[in-house]
């Protein structure tokens, strides 16, 4: 028999990588074995297996497998070969992933892109992306999907498929990201005015911004003209404004999805009136100096007056008349002022009320007769009436008498009891005036008396004189015998008989006096 030298090689099944707890089968290739060889597989150096010529196991990754194998044939040169070693390459199980994300996130506006991104984990060099939307398949087979078309609630997702050799599972589904689409916002703004209507130059107008869509922070941008002022408030004022500028603003929105992001509003346009200044103006009709007791109409005119102006006149400062434009008056002294007062109801003023002109009133002074004569005279005296007269035209004079006196200017005459005589004067154009004088004729007293008794005694030598005077208010009485009394019925005793002339002077309370002289006799025995 030859002596022969056993040998043995091994190779592994399958001969590629393998993934972690697939099986591997390694097999031997041996010569000179002989009937009954023994195998002695050693794994990491460590006898493995139950001595077949092949081992099927599942092994780690860098295992180092060799074989050790025993020929049972008779003429060897050695008995044992050693194999080639082998080292195993076993990948570890994959759990492929992929999550989602968009851009921008959040809500979106109808109509903006949204970005989805994929993002994975052992997806291999050649992976395979499904994208979904609502579960339907959409897009290419990219990590990415890119759309403007996307409705409020649509879901995104993506499947992938994984190309790395060990996985757990081929497929890995990303997370789902809901679509958010905000509804477009369609800003509006409209602006008033306050106050309403025409203002005056240098007032206040205050206009005010209401909205909608405007979000929680909107700007503004005011604008007289089309030019912008810089404010950026909801309210503008201006006390500048000229007639005719227009203002209105335009607002920005800060609301998500505004659709225009700009609004402008409605126009205003400022009616802003002048300052006005009214004038009045007085004149006389007629004109210059007038005549007493002529009626004159005095007429206003004015200038931005209003519609309802009002009228004061005033007579030496003080008001006179009624609330209108003419007064007429025959009144008025010479030397009085006149004025007007207008207020005007125009509503934009520089100042009023106004005053007018000052007309000086120059009227020719009233007629004064004056009749000159004694306020009182004496019963049966002779009297003379004068009358005399200034103002007016200053003359010729004009004079007419009651009590049937006529036209003269002077009379004498006897008067016999208290008269008043009045006179009329006029001229070419004065109203006529009248005056009076009342001559008071005061009666003569009329002086009488008794004596009782007509005779007297020595006894009884006492004579009482009883006043019958009329008319009379003091007494004067003279005895004859040097005696004399103011009593008006006085006594008297007379020392011896004979005839006396007995004297009363009886005055009246005017002072006039008449004097009676009786001689009586008066006897006594």
């Amino acid at each position: 028999m030859p002596i022969l030298s056993p040998a043995v090689s091994i190779n592994l099944s399958p001969s590629t990588p393998v993934c972690d707890g697939d099986l591997i089968t390694v097999f031997s290739n041996s010569v000179h074995g002989g009937s009954n060889p023994s195998f002695q597989w050693f794994v990491n150096n460590q006898p493995f297996g139950s001595g077949q010529d092949s081992l099927t196991a599942v092994f780690n990754d860098g295992d180092v497998i060799s074989l050790v194998f025993t020929s049972s044939y008779q003429c060897l040169t050695n008995p044992t070969d050693t194999s080639n070693i082998l080292t195993t390459v076993v990948l570890p199980n994959l759990t492929p992933l992929i999550a989602i994300t968009v851009n921008p996130q959040g809500p979106v506006c109808p109509g903006d892109l949204l970005n989805f991104s994929a993002s994975t984990t052992h997806a291999g060099t050649a992976p395979v992306y499904q994208w979904l939307l609502n579960g339907a398949a959409v897009g290419g087979n990219n990590p990415f999907l890119n759309s403007f078309g996307f409705a409020d609630g649509d879901i995104i997702e993506v499947i992938l498929t994984s190309s790395e050799t060990c996985v757990t599972s081929p497929n890995a589904t990303s997370n789902s990201i809901p679509v958010q689409i905000s509804p477009n916002i369609t800003p509006d703004v409209n602006i008033a005015v306050a106050p309403l209507g025409p203002i005056c130059v240098g007032d206040l107008l205050s206009f005010t911004a209401t909205f909608t869509g405007g979000g929680l922070t909107p700007s503004f941008n005011w604008r007289v003209n089309g030019v912008t002022t810089g404010l950026t408030g909801n309210t503008f004022s201006s006390t500048t404004l000229q007639n005719g500028d227009n203002v209105d603003v335009v607002m920005t929105s800060s609301a998500f999805c505004a659709l225009p992001v700009r609004d402008t509003s409605n126009q205003i346009p400022a009616i802003v009136n002048p300052l006005l200044t009214p004038t009045v103006f007085i004149s006389a009709n007629p004109s210059g100096q007038f005549c007493d007791g002529a009626e004159i109409t005095y007429s206003a005119s004015t200038t931005n007056g209003g519609l309802f102006p009002s009228f004061q006149w005033l007579l030496n400062g003080n008001g006179v008349g009624v609330n209108s434009d003419t007064l007429v008056s025959s009144l008025f002294l010479n030397s009085d002022t006149l004025q007007i007062q207008l207020t005007s109801s125009e509503t934009c003023l520089a100042l009023n009320p106004v005053s007018s002109n000052l007309i000086i009133i120059d009227r020719l002074p009233p007629l004064d007769p004056f009749i000159i004569a004694p306020d009182e005279i004496c019963e049966g005296k002779e009297v003379t009436l004068e009358v005399q007269a200034i103002g007016g035209t200053g003359g010729p004079y004009y004079f007419n008498w009651d009590n049937g006196l006529g036209q003269g200017t002077s009379y004498t005459f006897i008067l016999d009891q208290t008269t008043t005589y009045t006179v009329t004067v006029s001229d070419s154009c004065s109203t006529p005036r009248d005056a009076s004088k009342t001559i008071t004729v005061n009666l003569l007293p009329e002086p009488a008396f008794v004596i009782e008794p007509p005779q007297a005694t020595i006894l009884n030598p006492y004579f009482d004189f009883i006043d019958a005077s009329v008319n009379t208010t003091t007494w004067q009485w003279d005895f004859g015998d040097g005696q004399s009394t103011t009593l008006q019925n006085p006594s008297h005793t007379y020392l011896e008989p004979g005839t006396y002339a007995i004297q009363l002077i009886a005055t009246s309370e005017k002072g006039v006096w008449t004097v009676l002289v009786q001689n009586s006799l008066l006897k006594m025995w």
